[in-house]
């Protein structure tokens, strides 16, 4: 065989590998936000290993969004469920109409798998805690409330020496916010032109229509968040009137069952019960960049057939 031929064979196999394993096992697709901006880019390129994937702890996982079964028409950047809650039915129905997407055509987003099956989790002050103890994380960003005798110090160089990106720089009222690390908050601290750095965090109560599950009587903010245990498969859950909001997609959504409450009585499938066995494993999703993401603390449990894959290579592009 002539030297030509060798290397058209082997670059024609290298090309037929790449069409298999692009059709059966990796994925490549740009990252749409920037919810993980400190570890991945908005803009950057990823490709996925799609095949049998268990999520690991602290892993960054790709998954398909699970609110974007359904999707507004027109477009808006705000989800068909948060619409729902914040508008009455007259004002939905008028507005938009809606498009129901499969799973498997579900936008894809990155994301920190920060709690596996039976795992508790709970945010007080802003802080991560799973199974009681605390979660660390140095890329995990929060936004700070800075005062300063002098608004000039916040040079290019000063940002460029604090590491700190122009993006993350929010200027009100002669208060400057700062979307910081641990770390850089530890550096700003000891700074004698501020004086002072205060973490930003919700008031409890106000967040009812945007944070999972959805009820002013438990008044969770992303920043004081549960406890919540994370659903496991075959694991039995114990159904009452104060807890049913959490498991209630799950149920019927997930899970494809009729879920009624009649007279203070939980009704699945026309049985009265006060348990329910799920069918899948749960997972938790909480990114980096904590005040500029909408994870599991705005749309609960992560299903396990929602999982899509672990990353295999990152090339960072450019953000659009």
């Amino acid at each position: 065989m002539k030297k030509k031929e060798i290397i058209l064979f082997i670059v024609i196999g290298i090309i037929v590998l790449w069409m298999v394993l692009r059709f059966t096992c990796l994925h490549m697709f740009r990252v749409p936000s920037s919810a993980m901006e400190n570890t991945i880019p908005r803009g950057t390129y990823i490709v996925a290993w799609k095949m049998n994937y268990t999520p690991k702890q602290n892993e960054i996982i790709v998954y398909h969004f699970p609110e974007g079964d359904t999707i507004l028409v027109p477009e808006s950047p705000v989800s068909y469920y948060t619409m729902k809650r914040m508008l009455n039915k007259n004002e939905f129905n008028s507005t938009y109409s809606i498009a129901i997407v499969p799973l498997n055509k579900r936008q894809l987003r990155v994301g920190r798998c920060v709690g596996l099956p039976h795992d508790r989790i709970r945010l007080i002050n802003s802080r991560l805690y799973v199974n009681d103890k605390p979660y660390l994380n140095p890329d995990c960003k929060k936004l700070y409330l800075v005062k300063m005798k002098d608004p000039e110090i916040l040079s290019n160089d000063f940002l460029k020496n604090m590491n700190i990106k122009p993006d993350d720089v929010l200027h009100d009222r002669g208060t400057v916010g700062l979307c910081i690390t641990d770390k850089q908050f530890a550096r700003l601290s000891v700074i004698n032109e501020i004086d002072s750095v205060l973490i930003c965090n919700s008031i409890p109560g106000t967040e009812n229509q945007s944070i999972f599950p959805f009820t002013k009587e438990l008044g969770w903010t992303k920043d004081d968040f549960g406890e919540v245990t994370i659903p496991a498969k075959g694991e039995k859950i114990h159904l009452t009137k104060g807890n049913i909001a959490l498991y209630d997609r799950l149920i019927r959504v997930y899970e494809q069952n009729d879920l009624k409450i009649l007279d203070d009585k939980i009704v699945i499938n026309g049985k009265v019960t006060e348990y329910y066995i799920p069918k899948m494993d749960y997972y938790f999703i909480v990114n980096d960049n904590r005040d500029y993401s909408v994870d599991s603390r705005f749309w609960g449990f992560l299903p396990e057939n929602h999982v899509y894959g672990k990353i295999l290579k990152k090339f960072i592009g450019g953000r659009k």
